[in-house]
């Protein structure tokens, strides 16, 4: 069982609802300010000086900074404030409630039960203790993850960067170094209408995108023969949504499709869609379709972290310390980690819970977990204040 305290703190930061805006239009339980305006208060209380950064519009990162301005080492602890929507949910989202040993709730495991252990493990004293050591550390409460790295972009174009950055999620405390990318994009076909007892005197977009589809299965079968990973495993195609045509008499003139890719290191969305975009044109000329545009909807890059990085070297001797047998694994699931990793010097996602809880009608995180997780970052920053990371 966690500390009272710690349990406390997720309890807190759950009741405070940070809907994903993209996932629902309700202003009560919508955005991430009500999660902010808490986090700028207790990183304050720790002794951080916060920032407040504007994203877009009403919504915003949370960074806070303690330690020199020209520190022997900088470690950046990210997580992200918004969360999935709540429909279908079997529990009450905002009202956690503990049984079995499980806490339960809206962002239990995704993403503020990472967040209170990283924020737990700096209490009493021990983010000044570090800092008076030489290290900086930045807090980041970060905007916008669940639909496309919003936050993280921002600080990515601020440079907003660190030595090290450990991006807070549910990794089952395994050390995640390495992920896939994300390319999330639409393709439209435009047709011709006409009676559909005369089809032959249109041009049908739905048959259209058929073939479309068929090309993108080949396309992501050719690509696995040449692109594999030992962390990752190959790229991987989804047809997410298909949508087009007016009525069931009609041939129809309109057909769209949301894909999603996604990528390996070394890949990106500028060059998938490049060759989508080549074999779209080759159909239009072979008169399988009539007229096409593609439209990027999101892009998160993919990362990797050398495994002899020192940051995975300690946080895996710290690991050990507590008995956590963790592993060094990749993910096909993408994070904050893409574009952090372009700022930062090393980077990895760690953290309490099973991310096969994330997004769950009934999310919940094991407080044995959580507990542990607070306990390995704690002592994470206590060997980095006795060290100083020189």
């Amino acid at each position: 069982m966690a500390e009272k305290g710690l349990i406390a703190l997720l309890e807190e930061l759950i009741s405070l609802p940070s809907v994903n805006p993209e996932h629902s239009k309700d202003v009560e339980i919508n955005g991430e300010s009500r999660v902010a305006s808490f986090l700028h208060v207790y990183l304050e209380s720790l002794g951080f000086d916060v920032e407040i950064d504007t994203v877009e519009e009403g919504r915003c990162n949370v960074i806070g900074r303690i330690g020199p301005d020209d520190p022997v080492k900088s470690i950046m602890l990210e997580a992200h404030m918004d969360t999935v929507g709540v429909a279908g949910m079997s529990i009450a989202p905002f009202s956690p409630v503990i049984q079995d040993n499980r806490l339960y709730g809206r962002g239990a495991c995704d993403d503020k039960g990472p967040m209170a252990a990283a924020l737990w493990a700096l209490r009493d004293g021990l983010a000044k203790k570090v800092a008076e050591r030489g290290i900086q550390i930045i807090f980041v409460g970060a905007a916008g993850e669940e639909t496309g790295n919003l936050g993280a972009l921002k600080m990515q174009r601020d440079g907003v960067g660190a030595d090290w950055a450990i991006v807070l999620e549910p990794t089952g405390l395994d050390i995640v170094h390495a992920h896939k990318g994300a390319c999330w994009f639409e393709i439209r076909l435009d047709g011709v209408s006409a009676h559909g007892s005369s089809p032959e005197r249109g041009v049908n977009a739905i048959n259209g995108m058929a073939r479309v589809i068929r090309m993108l299965e080949d396309m992501v079968e050719e690509d696995r023969k040449k692109l594999q990973s030992p962390l990752l495993g190959g790229p991987t195609l989804n047809i997410g949504t298909i949508h087009g045509g007016e009525a069931i008499n009609i041939v129809a003139n309109a057909c769209a499709l949301r894909v999603d890719r996604r990528m390996l290191p070394g890949e990106s969305c500028e060059g998938i869609l490049s060759a989508v975009r080549s074999r779209l044109a080759a159909l239009q000329a072979e008169g399988k379709i009539h007229t096409f545009d593609v439209t990027v909807v999101n892009k998160s890059s993919p990362f990797v972290t050398d495994h002899q990085s020192d940051l995975i070297a300690r946080l895996a001797a710290t690991c050990r310390k507590h008995a956590i047998d963790t592993k060094q694994v990749g993910a096909s699931w993408f994070s904050d980690a893409g574009p952090l990793a372009e700022i930062c010097g090393h980077t990895i996602v760690f953290g309490p819970g099973d991310i096969r809880q994330a997004h769950t009608k009934d999310e919940f995180i094991d407080l044995d977990s959580l507990q542990k997780g607070a306990d390995i970052l704690k002592t994470f920053f206590e060997d980095a204040g006795a060290n100083s990371l020189n």
